[in-house]
């Protein structure tokens, strides 16, 4: 296994992104070494937008790769794979996941999960990868200004086991990593493309 080769658990952090990013630059780490907290005080999103979660309610982790069978102009796929995980873990709950382009996960118009991907490039390669993912499980209610949350609670009615989340979810990850590194990049296109609300690829 590769991702979730080391876990890595926090209580708090500003940000599990901000923090592999950091320790990047301070060590050698593992490939597929797992950053988790149970919240974040500065959580970030795509852009200048950022990630709000109830404290131990949710998912938020980073993964450390270093995809260098990919090269960057091929770095959409690592996106598709990661997108695809997530994907593939929400089907033992629920059917109908979708991805928003290009790596947000929706289901009926509402968004369950975000997904940062911060590429590091060196001499034309890849040379490191950070993966954050904000996965909803068990926060109900959200901030007003958060336009369509839901989160796997809401839609099963169920409370779920963060601990047992998580690691069904680095299994599902890990399966797609591998495929992106040693399997079908145009199965992975293609699954990818099937589950896009809009079809722009």
């Amino acid at each position: 296994m590769i991702i979730g080769s080391k876990i890595e658990k926090h209580d708090i952090l500003p940000s599990t992104n901000e923090y592999a990013t950091q320790l990047l630059a301070q060590e050698d780490v593992i490939e597929g070494t797992v950053i988790v907290a149970k919240y974040q005080t500065a959580g970030k999103g795509q852009g200048l937008h950022t990630w709000d979660s109830d404290d131990g309610k949710n998912l938020l982790f980073s993964i450390i790769l270093y995809p260098d069978r990919v090269l960057p102009e091929d770095q959409i796929f690592i996106t598709m794979a990661v997108s695809l995980g997530v994907c593939d873990f929400l089907n033992d709950f629920f059917k109908g996941s979708q991805i928003k382009a290009p790596n947000d996960i929706y289901y009926n118009n509402h968004k369950i999960a975000g997904i940062l991907i911060e590429n590091t490039i060196v001499e034309g390669i890849i040379n490191s990868c950070v993966v954050g993912i904000g996965l909803n499980v068990n926060q109900t209610t959200f901030p007003s200004n958060l336009p369509n949350p839901i989160s796997i609670a809401n839609i099963t009615g169920r409370e779920q086991n963060t601990e047992d989340c998580l690691n069904k979810l680095l299994v599902c990850l890990d399966k797609r990593y591998k495929e992106l590194l040693y399997g079908d990049r145009e199965k992975i296109k293609s699954d990818y493309t099937k589950r896009l609300i809009a079809k722009s690829m």
